[in-house]
């Protein structure tokens, strides 16, 4: 999530223009303004405000900048593995019984 793009400012903006970009937000995404979605509005006022709180905190800002220089996108998780006989989802067995000798 990219506070900046919740906000539209850009990375060097001042504390007046996120104060500006935050009021303009929370009032587009109010849920009391958005009676036909009140649940989704109210999920992305509260990204607008968590996204105003950092931002406004030069602490929280600097650290956010920081950790958003090298974050990395991670890589996809490899397929699972479960070897024959092991316990699948469930609790169900995902193979028939183990075999007898390693060549069968």
């Amino acid at each position: 999530m990219d506070l900046y793009a919740i906000l539209e400012v850009p990375e060097d903006a001042t504390s007046e223009e996120i104060k500006r970009a935050h009021r303009k937000k929370a009032l587009e995404h109010h849920p009391d303004k958005n009676q036909d979605d009140t649940e989704g509005a109210t999920r992305r006022f509260n990204r607008v405000l968590e996204a105003y709180e950092t931002l406004s905190d030069s602490n929280k800002r600097s650290e956010y900048n920081y950790t958003r220089q090298f974050h990395f996108e991670p890589e996809p998780a490899p397929e699972a593995f479960s070897p024959p006989g092991s316990w699948g989802e469930g609790g169900k067995a995902t193979a028939s019984a183990p075999k007898q000798s390693w060549s069968d």
